[in-house]
Formats: C-alpha cells, sequence, structure tokens
C-alpha cells in the first residue's frame, strides 16, 4: 500500500490588481490537490484509487485556460467566474499467466458557478457537473505477439445544452468529461495518428488537434473500439499495427455558445455580434458540425520500431482515415486523410 499526496499552484491571484502592466487582466486563484491510493491485494492484482479536487478562477489568459481544461474547448469559459471540480475513480490491472486486463473509471461532479450579468438575464446562478469515462483494455502474448483489444466511452454534452448561461439551448448539466490538464489527459487514442493523440496540425478542420488533446471530439464526447497487434520479428525490430472505429457520445451540432440568437439562428462564423469561435480559412465557422451522424470514421495504421542504439529508435508509420458523417462541417463532406509519420526518438 502507498498514500500519493500532491497540491500543483497553476497561477497565483495577481494581475490589475498588482500592476502586472497598464490593463492587465487579474487572473485567477488556480490550483489543483488531490491523493491517490495505490493498493496490490494480492499478486497479479494492482488498484489505484485517485481522488482530485481542481479549482479554477475565470477569467484567466495563462495556464489554466490556455493548456489546462478549456484548451480546445471554444467559449467553454464564457460567463463562468470559478469552477469547483472533483474527480475520483479507479484505476486497475490484473495480470493472470500472459494476459492482462486493465479496467479504468472516473467521475467528474462539481460546480460551475455563473457571472452577476448573466445571472440577471437568466436568472441561473450555477449549473454541475455531472461526467464519467469508462475504458477496459486487454492484452495478451503470445510467443512474439502481442494481441490488444480496447473499449472506451466518455459522456458528452448535446449540441444545444446551455451549459454556459448564455440562455440559449436548454439549460443542463456538463456532461462532457474534461481533464484538469488537457495535456496530461486521457491517453485511450494512443495507437491511432490522425483519429488519435497524433502531433498533426489540423488547421483545415480542426480535428485532430482538437481530438487529441481533450481526448474526446469538442464536448461531444467519445466512443472507441480499437485492436493493436505487435510482432517481435527480432531483438531490434517490432512490427505494428492498430484498427479501430470511433463515434461521439452525443451527435455534433454547433455548440449553442457558439449560436447566434437562439438554437435555430446561425453559427457563430463572422458576425461581430456573436462570441468569437474558431472559423475556417473560408470565414465559415468552423465548428458548424452539420452531419447529423456520431459516426466520426475509422483508422488503419502500421508502422515499426527499429532500435538502432540504446536509446536511439526510428519509428516510421503509415497511417488512414476514413471520416464519418460526424465530421461534416457547413454541409461539406469531411474528406478522408493519408499520414505518413518518420520520427527518430533519442532518449538519454
Amino acid at each position: 500500500m502507498a498514500l500519493h499526496l500532491y497540491y500543483v499552484q497553476f497561477e497565483e491571484n495577481s494581475g490589475a490588481a498588482m500592476d502586472s502592466f497598464p490593463g492587465s487582466e487579474k487572473i485567477g486563484e488556480d490550483y489543483a490537490t488531490g491523493m491517490t491510493l495505490r493498493l496490490k491485494p494480492f499478486d497479479g492484482l494492482d488498484v489505484h484509487l485517485p481522488f482530485v479536487y481542481g479549482h479554477t478562477h475565470l477569467p484567466s489568459d495563462t495556464m489554466t485556460s490556455q493548456s489546462g481544461p478549456f484548451k480546445n474547448m471554444p467559449q467553454d469559459t464564457t460567463n463562468v467566474t470559478t469552477e469547483s471540480r472533483y474527480y475520483l475513480g479507479f484505476d486497475s490491472r490484473y495480470r493472470i499467466g500472459n494476459t492482462s486486463l486493465e479496467p479504468t473509471f472516473m467521475y467528474l461532479l462539481g460546480t460551475r458557478k455563473f457571472d452577476s450579468a448573466s445571472q440577471a438575464v437568466t436568472g441561473v446562478k450555477d449549473t454541475s457537473f455531472n461526467a464519467f469515462f469508462g475504458t477496459i483494455t486487454v492484452s495478451h502474448t503470445l510467443g512474439p505477439w502481442l494481441l490488444q483489444g480496447k473499449y472506451v466511452y466518455a459522456s458528452g454534452s448535446k449540441a444545444n445544452d446551455d451549459i454556459n448561461n448564455r440562455g440559449i439551448g436548454k439549460r443542463a448539466d456538463v456532461k462532457y468529461f474534461g481533464a484538469m490538464d488537457a495535456d496530461g489527459g486521457p491517453m485511450w487514442q494512443e495507437w491511432f495518428e490522425i483519429l488519435g493523440n497524433s502531433e498533426v496540425d489540423g488547421t483545415s478542420i480542426d480535428t485532430f488537434e482538437r481530438m487529441s488533446e481533450s481526448g474526446g471530439l469538442d464536448r461531444f464526447g467519445w466512443h472507441e473500439i480499437a485492436g493493436a497487434v505487435e510482432y517481435k520479428a527480432s531483438d531490434n525490430l517490432i512490427l505494428e499495427g492498430a484498427a479501430g472505429g470511433f463515434w461521439t457520445a452525443q451527435t455534433p451540432g454547433c455548440p449553442a455558445v457558439l449560436r447566434v440568437g437562439s438554437t435555430s439562428g446561425p453559427c457563430n462564423g463572422d458576425d461581430p455580434d456573436a462570441p468569437e469561435g474558431p472559423v475556417t480559412f473560408r470565414g465559415e465557422p468552423r465548428l458548424n458540425f452539420t452531419g447529423g451522424s456520431r459516426y466520426l470514421g475509422f483508422e488503419v495504421a502500421a508502422g515499426a520500431r527499429y532500435t538502432i542504439m540504446p536509446g536511439l529508435t526510428w519509428t516510421p508509420r503509415l497511417a488512414y482515415a476514413d471520416f464519418g458523417k460526424g465530421l461534416n462541417q457547413n454541409n461539406r463532406r469531411a474528406m478522408d486523410a493519408w499520414l505518413f509519420v518518420n520520427r527518430v526518438v533519442y532518449i538519454f
């Protein structure tokens, strides 16, 4: 048994009041604290029980909003003053012979409080977090072969859910799961390059980065069934491949926070009266999903890991993704994608 306690200060409650620079914005007192209880009841079973409390104070233009829970969630801080988040669940692994089972479950609860201006309009002071994700990975070693399978489900909010107190859409709990630090969030897409955790810059439709950072597609959640295989051809060479299908938990659409006037109004693009939102090079709203489907597509990827010398590895990879209707935007079909990655990694 082991117990880990931790405290992380994201930013100090300073800014304009401290005259950092003329006109500077007062940033929040943002921090996270928690514990992880690590148990090994018997040989082969490891159970970790994490608990995290996170506090964010908005508005903020620094770490918490730029690389934390609001990264790649456009306008998610709209009308928000403070958030109190609680994360609890379990992360476990059970090994029996050549087989390993790894189930994980995390639940997010807490409160999102809104500013006085929006309260005066809607009469709503706050809303609750009610989100979760669950995964299970099964792996089996058979001689030089490593066979793996994975199932993932992460809850999501509906497009018309008013989770930012704009008075547009239906008042609802925040049902999408967001980690305290998006860069260190759930890594359930690690086998994939395009619909996964690749460092690809998705400037065309901004979906590659969005999915990799937040562990889902924007605020609509995630649903994944995938498999992977590795073959140890020699001491220095491993051949590997993966295939998977991807869906969202809720049907993607233009988020209510980006709508103009009502849920039937236009999605934010260049409208000067609408909240600032991401747009394409055509000036069209990048998050105006119009496919009416939860299906995001499938991906197949294959590659190799060749150890040139201790610490130096060459990892070329080829991937193909057939995008589904869930990624259609502005009444245009999302095109399929090919990707070749040639990485050389040196660890010292």
